[in-house]
């Protein structure tokens, strides 16, 4: 898991420096509003699925917790989105979709 966000990290890092560097810092923050919009749910949901992993609960319950603790990620990205966009009304949505595509295929493309 630490594995992952690590890896995460690093990509953003890198990628907000590109976009910064050949598009401009306010498409670098747009880029970063779209990573954290999927970057923010999935360490939370993270947490909880160490946490519940741990515990010591049947099979059953660990499955059902995932399946409605995906659903409320997918609320919250949701959620995100409407509030950047509803707060940063010049919101670039071609940059702020490619961050969102980087924090999902980050694994992939590296």
């Amino acid at each position: 898991m630490s594995k992952f966000f690590l890896l995460q990290i690093l990509s953003f890092v890198f990628f907000f420096m590109f976009v910064a560097i050949f598009f401009g810092l306010k498409n670098a923050a747009d880029f970063s509003l779209g990573f954290l919009t999927l970057f923010i749910p999935n360490v939370i949901f993270a947490f909880k699925l160490f946490f519940v992993n741990k515990s010591f609960v049947n099979a059953e319950t660990k499955l059902l917790f995932f399946y409605f603790s995906e659903l409320i990620k997918l609320i919250f990205v949701l959620a995100l989105m409407i509030v950047f966009s509803n707060l940063y009304q010049s919101l670039h949505w071609l940059t702020y979709l490619f961050g969102i595509f980087v924090s999902l295929k980050v694994v992939y493309l590296l």
